[in-house]
This record gives structure tokens, C-alpha cells and sequence, in this order.
């Protein structure tokens, strides 16, 4: 299946994946991965992954994936199937940890213009304990990247529905 410039442009916009994977016992685990990098030509995508935890676990057992991306503004979104490969952090090359670092610094600033942004519309606190909370999880060096080999693209738009209709 392959990646489009539009898709791929798509992705990198919303910066993060809904990853579903299957447990032991056959039940849906869902969590949020960072978007790290799209390969056009092999049609892989890979995301971080902060801890050892159950995506981690449920890749081993069984390495069918979904990720679902959407941009809820706009009422867009994709459906990508395929199977994930687990690669350890220190067996990536530098160009991964370079990205990473990368990733990390676009999305520091990212979080801080919005935090200018909306200061002073009364929820300052807010703001500030979101992102206390949200600046120490982004210091976590990740576990593991997920490399994801594309089998099915679902195209969840609203003008793509009215289609199947």
C-alpha cells in the first residue's frame, strides 16, 4: 500500500498515532505513539515508544498493528493496518535518535507558542499544570521504536464515506 505525499504530509501534521494492538486474551489495548518517521518507498512508519509496556508486550505476542491518525477539525482521518517490529533504541541508527531529538525540540516549541498563545484567556493554571506534566514525559528517553510495514489504508473522511453511501 503506498504512502502519498498527501497521507505522509497528513501524518507528520498530527504528530501522534491511536496504536491498536491485541492482548493475550484477544481484547483491543489502545495508546498514543509519537509519529517518528514515514518511509515512502518501503511503506513503513515508525513511532516512539517511551516505555516496555502493553503495546510492547502485545507486539511480541502478536505484531498485527492498526493506527488510527485524525484531525478532528477538519473531520479527515486514516485507518493504517499492518504488522510492527519492536527495535530497540540502541540498536537504531544515529539518524533515529537524531530525529528524535529533533521531534523532541519541534514539539517543546510547539507547546510553548500555544502557551503564549492563551495565557491570557483565564486559564493560565491550567495551562501551566498541563505542561509541567507534559514537559516531564518528554524527557523520557524511549525504550523502543515501533516500525510499522503498511498492509490496508482506510481513508475515515467525511467526503470518503459519503462515497461508500
Amino acid at each position: 500500500m503506498k504512502i502519498t505525499e498527501q497521507l505522509k504530509y497528513f501524518l507528520f501534521r498530527q504528530d501522534v498515532a491511536i496504536v491498536g494492538t491485541l492482548t493475550s486474551d484477544k481484547h483491543i489495548h489502545t495508546s498514543i505513539k509519537g509519529i517518528l518517521d514515514i518511509n515512502q518507498e518501503i511503506t513503513k512508519i515508525v513511532l516512539i515508544d517511551l516505555f516496555h509496556g502493553h503495546t510492547y508486550r502485545n507486539i511480541k505476542l502478536n505484531p498485527e498493528i492498526n493506527l488510527t491518525v485524525m484531525s478532528e477539525p477538519e473531520f479527515l482521518g486514516y485507518s493504517i493496518q499492518g504488522k510492527a517490529k519492536l527495535v530497540p533504541i540502541a540498536d537504531s541508527d544515529a539518524r533515529d535518535i537524531t530525529l528524535w531529538e529533533q521531534h523532541l525540540n519541534s514539539r517543546i516549541c510547539d507547546r510553548m507558542r500555544l502557551s503564549l498563545r492563551t495565557e491570557g484567556k483565564g486559564n493560565k493554571e491550567k495551562i501551566l499544570k498541563t505542561n509541567k506534566d507534559y514537559y516531564s514525559l518528554l524527557f523520557i528517553k524511549p525504550k523502543n521504536l515501533i516500525e510499522v510495514t503498511i498492509d490496508n489504508i482506510v481513508d475515515l473522511s467525511l467526503i470518503k464515506m459519503k462515497e461508500i453511501k
